[in-house]
């Protein structure tokens, strides 16, 4: 689940406003809606997003009676506002409010991108049973977290690696390592990683399932 610990609210102004436009914005719940429907499939409800009229969209996986995640956009026509809310809970939300600052498709693609896994990516560890991208970790950052780039990029110089997927909203990193790494090195990097930065919320592999490319 995805603990949302930060705000950036009008009312709350401790952290600044990212200069994505509203396009931006409505294009990333787009990504988002799509990369969680592969992962768990059809969303328990949802109602879908009007780029033209604007108003409000949402999809959300229900779980069990105490476990949902919910994203949801609100938008206005001709507003320069987009609201984006990820909640996993009543009391655990997450709201960012950006303004319509301009920008392009170059910028939005500069700051969103992955490294597609190719069948001869994908492996099974014998031990776990996991089916996984091999030589990849997945890494998050706490919301808000300044520089987080930098940050990154200086924990690959640490441990051989670098960043080959990023998603700048919501701080979450794919890195891959310059050399091959059993299933184990990787848990233990990944391990090694939560306990050593106060500022990573998760560190995982980057995990496929078999109709990706394992016969």
């Amino acid at each position: 689940m995805v603990e949302c610990v930060n705000s950036n609210s009008k009312t709350d102004n401790s952290l600044k406003p990212s200069p994505f436009s509203k396009e931006e914005m409505m294009d990333y719940y787009s990504l988002l809606e799509k990369e969680l429907t592969k992962t768990f499939g059809n969303p328990t409800s949802s109602q879908p997003l009007d780029k033209e009229k604007g108003g409000m969209a949402f999809f959300e996986y229900k779980i069990d009676e105490e476990c949902t995640f919910r994203v949801e956009i609100r938008n206005s026509a001709g507003s320069k506002y987009v609201s984006l809310i990820c909640t996993n809970s009543a009391e655990r939300k997450h709201y960012l409010i950006h303004e319509d600052k301009g920008g392009s498709d170059s910028d939005f693609e500069k700051d969103n991108y992955y490294k597609p896994a190719s069948k001869d990516d994908i492996v099974r560890d014998s031990k776990t049973g996991y089916v996984y991208v091999k030589n990849q970790l997945l890494v998050s950052f706490k919301l808000g977290t300044p520089n987080d780039m930098e940050k990154m990029n200086a924990i690959c110089n640490e441990i051989g690696a670098k960043v080959v997927g990023y998603l700048k909203l919501s701080g979450d990193f794919q890195i891959e390592f310059d050399r091959d790494l059993t299933c184990e090195e990787l848990l233990k990097i990944a391990e090694e990683l939560k306990e050593k930065y106060y500022f990573v919320s998760y560190v995982g592999l980057n995990l496929a399932t078999e109709g990706d490319g394992l016969d």
